[in-house]
């Protein structure tokens, strides 16, 4: 089956993921330990081990669906999310795709240009830093579906169910963005948004956080990626050689 789509996949610092992971160490397990234990309690195998990368970049994944479903013309049920958190990964792939033109608007890929892109993340991120539930929903111990969310409800990261690759669970807004206890994985990215003009020159985002913008891609089972994609990095943007890739690949 042909189908045509775009998406934007952001690929995150494996160094600055580490390094959070060291330095926060108390803060995660804070956050992480109940998810944990109801992933254990319940019969959830569909479901990947919860960890401090998966549930951070899940989140944030959400953040910007939410966000983009304002700004690229897509309903935020046809776009979707696939998530790489294994060990040695940390990425996000946000797409659409679809067998009719609806998977070719063009949207994803004009908001995923480096102008478009950062006010994006950086609206995502400080829309997320408060929920009309707060403090309620900052607040649980746990909630959703077998209590495998923290920090998210409807009104703030849940998104459509047909977007979501894990059934709108493993979601915590705290571990993402931190609060007084400690420090999320954007913690400084959201605090040099709130302290003023927006400029990104944060580790993760000015240095190691790449976006990879498909242009225009016809996914089709056997269609190589064209030549001409970038690599769009945070102050620069390089060519690079094409690369195989199909919907399977999605």
């Amino acid at each position: 089956i042909q189908v045509f789509g775009e998406g934007v996949f952001l690929l995150f610092s494996e160094e600055a993921l580490q390094e959070w992971e060291k330095h926060s160490a108390g803060f995660i397990d804070s956050r992480l330990n109940s998810i944990i234990n109801r992933y254990n309690e319940g019969n959830v195998g569909y479901l990947p081990v919860p960890t401090a990368r998966f549930v951070a970049l899940h989140t944030m994944s959400h953040l910007l669906i939410r966000q983009l479903s304002f700004e690229s013309g897509y309903s935020s049920g046809s776009i979707r999310e696939r998530i790489y958190a294994e060990e040695g990964q940390a990425g996000i792939l946000i797409y659409t795709a679809d067998s009719d033109s609806e998977g070719s608007l063009g949207g994803l890929v004009q908001q995923g240009e480096l102008h478009r892109l950062l006010p994006t993340i950086a609206a995502a991120l400080d829309t997320a830093s408060w929920c009309s539930n707060d403090p309620v929903c900052s607040e649980m111990e746990t909630q959703g579906v077998m209590g495998l969310n923290k920090a998210s409800c409807h009104s703030c990261t849940l998104i459509s169910e047909t977007s979501c690759t894990m059934n709108n669970l493993m979601l915590d807004r705290k571990l993402l963005l931190g609060d007084e206890k400690g420090n999320g994985l954007m913690s400084d990215v959201l605090n040099k948004i709130k302290s003023g003009p927006f400029f990104i020159e944060s580790k993760i985002l000015m240095a190691e956080l790449i976006a990879f913008v498909k242009l225009k891609n016809e996914l089709c089972s056997n269609n190589p990626i064209p030549k001409r994609d970038k690599f769009i990095k945070f102050g620069f943007i390089t060519e690079r050689e094409g690369i195989s890739g199909s919907k399977n690949a999605l």
